[in-house]
């Protein structure tokens, strides 16, 4: 999907639509799939929501996932705090091609080991990884939360998903 034009149909000050009849990825995906991506921008939040529906016979298995990177408004990326609640993540083959091996490892105790309510810092890794058995909230939202104290930045990113639809916002801490 990264490289298929999608076609915009509604353009608002604060919002953007766009869709994508992608067919079966030219033969590359088990059934017909059609893509509806709404992006939102308000003076403290970018909201993404994707929804996607199966139009053709065959099951769907699809994961609709975000993939942000972000930059550290102090430079100071040692001292930034990161906040993600998961349990563990898939490996992957190298940071070059980044192949997942399918296997699932534990995270705690480890670099990746961000589940920490306050976060744990960043150092000076390199991360491209998938994290999963992401605890949610009360209601029901996963939150990730990066945090530069050296700046007074705070960003949280809260994805809601169901069924064939995710909606994800970036919004400024309080």
């Amino acid at each position: 999907m990264f490289d298929a034009p999608m076609r915009i149909t509604d353009v608002r000050r604060e919002a953007v639509v766009a869709m994508l009849d992608a067919g079966d990825f030219n033969g590359h995906w088990p059934s017909r799939t059609f893509v509806q991506m709404v992006a939102t921008l308000s003076s403290t939040c970018f909201e993404l929501s994707v929804t996607v529906q199966n139009t053709g016979r065959d099951p769907l298995p699809i994961g609709i996932g975000w993939h942000p990177y972000f930059a550290i408004p102090s430079g100071d990326r040692p001292q930034a705090r990161l906040h993600i609640p998961a349990a563990r993540r898939a490996t992957v083959t190298n940071y070059d091609d980044v192949f997942r091996t399918g296997a699932l490892v534990d995270v705690a105790g480890t670099p990746y080991g961000f589940r920490a309510t306050e976060g744990a810092p960043l150092r000076m890794e390199y991360f491209d990884d998938m994290f999963v058995d992401l605890e949610k909230t009360a209601a029901g939202h996963i939150q990730i939360e990066l945090h530069d104290p050296a700046s007074s930045y705070h960003m949280r990113l809260t994805a809601l998903s169901r069924h064939g639809h995710r909606r994800t916002a970036l919004c400024a801490a309080e």
